[in-house]
């Protein structure tokens, strides 16, 4: 059996290597945006700015779900939804 092959290998074209990782680089800032709009949500005692605050944080996780699913198509991350702790 053989291990795991990268998705980004040096046989595929400069440019396509280079959005693969402007992708992974996109989802990754979804996400933390999401986290970082979470974190101050949290701290915010203005139930009007929570809300809109969450809101935001949602539409970045499903902007990151998107490109996940993209990425996954192409076989570079495994697709699994990500849920947030409580």
């Amino acid at each position: 059996m053989t291990g795991p092959r990268p998705a980004i290998s040096a046989e595929m074209p400069l440019g396509g290597r280079r959005e693969m990782l402007d992708l992974l680089r996109r989802l990754a800032v979804h996400l933390e945006t999401a986290e970082a709009l979470e974190r101050r949500a949290d701290q915010s005692p203005n139930a009007t700015l929570v809300a809109v605050l969450r809101g935001r944080a949602v539409e970045r996780r499903e902007m990151a779900e998107r490109l996940r699913a993209d990425l996954a198509a192409s076989g570079v991350v495994p697709f699994r939804r990500r849920c947030r702790p409580d």
